[in-house]
């Protein structure tokens, strides 16, 4: 009796198991359908997301991202003897920002930007230059700063890269040469 009781359950959760997996597929089908005919893009939903900023904290964090325009322009330049002062520069503008919320998300970024000094072997330079950018990614994504400003990602080298999509229109990779115009742009701002 006590076998055919636990049988009985077992089949039971199975049968059940099987429903809701059925269910979700269908749940998916359909709101995949729904999103790719009426709902924006999960790009799109996201800049609607963003976290406002008082204009002077706006303007602090273009500061950022303009001076992150000449370090970028430097890697896709290859002129990798100017990167340590440039680097400098924006991390000298991340000092400025007077918001605490900013500054934590950026201290790491600080940090790497500090750590680019001296002779650097260019996959060095690319790794810290890739997580720096990352980092400015995700402020880029959580603070609305305004227009211009997108993140890209290249699936060949892995990495990612911020570039202002209003006076460089098309895709610059700045980490491989041969390979510039591989990168997709991952946001609409």
């Amino acid at each position: 009796m006590k076998i055919m009781h636990k049988t009985l359950i077992i089949a039971l959760l199975a049968f059940l198991f099987i429903s809701c997996q059925a269910e979700e597929n269908k749940d998916s089908v359909d709101s995949h359908s729904e999103h790719s005919e009426s709902m924006p893009d999960e790009t799109e939903k996201k800049e609607f997301d963003r976290k406002e900023l008082s204009m002077d904290v706006k303007s602090q964090l273009r500061e950022v991202y303009r001076r992150n325009d000449k370090l970028y322009d430097l890697f896709v330049k290859e002129k990798y003897a100017q990167v340590e002062k440039q680097a400098k520069e924006v991390a000298e503008a991340i000092e400025k920002i007077d918001n605490k919320e900013v500054t934590q998300l950026l201290n790491f970024t600080k940090k790497n930007l500090n750590d680019l000094e001296g002779e650097l072997d260019v996959e060095v330079l690319h790794e810290a230059y890739s997580m720096i950018s990352t980092a400015l990614i995700h402020v880029l994504k959580t603070y609305d700063i305004g227009p211009g400003y997108n993140a890209y990602f290249c699936p060949m080298v892995k990495k990612h890269w911020i570039q202002n999509s209003m006076q460089v229109t098309e895709v610059q990779n700045p980490y491989d040469k041969s390979m510039r115009k591989c990168g997709d742009k991952e946001t609409k701002f």
